[in-house]
């Protein structure tokens, strides 16, 4: 796919960060503010991959990429924050990338951010912020510092751990799940309703093993719903801090 279609599509703020990074690189004809304000158009700059960029700015570009490409897909790129280099780079499919516990083996010691794309789920282009999910990596991961989320529009979300963070244990864990789970209840709608009597189901029928795992599965297909983006937002701004990590996302 032509850079210049993803670049197109990248919101001003992404064009700004951009645009400090680089600046030195670029002729300075190349430097009029509507070349800025329309979107870099890659064609008019000779050899882009000369350009000399940060590995993190490179990491994020590959990321909105793979969401823009005709067949959109999940990248995530390790960064490694003593040397700012790429440390691991994979691709997954359209609805998640794998990143198994062992990549980070060969690196202990050491911190990283993680990188990724969180593809759209609408036709509207709807991506959701950070999930529980990647909480979840960034909990059983020391040396994962923070983990970043970038729409196609190249807007960003990510959750950061403070320097005081320690590592949730199970009970934390299954308390801070089950706020996550009420976060992406609240609502009134057919799939909330079902869930809802689902529960109240296995309450007093615990060994109903059947329902409970189609409660699992009704609840990951509910938070990827265009309209638990702001539930799960919601759901950051209240409890990031109490995790001791630090929440942000333009989404």
């Amino acid at each position: 796919m032509q850079i210049t279609k993803i670049i197109s599509n990248i919101a001003k703020s992404a064009i700004k960060d951009y645009k400090a990074t680089c600046k030195k690189e670029f002729q300075p004809q190349k430097l009029q503010n509507s070349i800025f304000d329309k979107g870099i158009d890659f064609e008019k700059i000779a050899n882009f991959n000369s350009i000399k960029i940060s590995d993190n700015m490179k990491a994020k570009f590959k990321c909105i990429d793979a969401l823009n490409s005709p067949n959109p897909v999940e990248r995530v790129i390790l960064i490694d924050k003593a040397t700012g280099k790429i440390a691991l780079e994979r691709t997954g499919d359209a609805q998640n990338c794998a990143v198994m516990f062992s990549n980070f083996d060969p690196y202990k010691g050491r911190t990283f951010i993680l990188h990724h794309g969180h593809p759209a789920i609408d036709n509207k282009g709807t991506s959701l912020p950070v999930s529980l999910q990647d909480f979840l990596v960034m909990n059983d991961s020391s040396g994962l510092d923070q983990v970043i989320a970038y729409n196609k529009a190249g807007q960003q979300s990510y959750l950061k751990k403070k320097a005081c963070f320690e590592k949730l244990n199970h009970s934390q864990v299954e308390k801070l799940k089950a706020a996550y789970t009420k976060a992406i209840l609240n609502g009134i709608n057919n799939d909330t309703t079902k869930i809802n009597e689902l529960m109240q189901y296995v309450k007093s029928h615990p060994e109903a093993r059947g329902v409970k795992a189609e409660i699992a599965e009704r609840l990951n297909s509910l938070q990827l719903h265009s309209s638990m983006k702001d539930n799960i937002d919601n759901f950051w701004r209240e409890n990031a801090s109490k995790v001791n990590m630090t929440y942000y996302s333009e989404f």
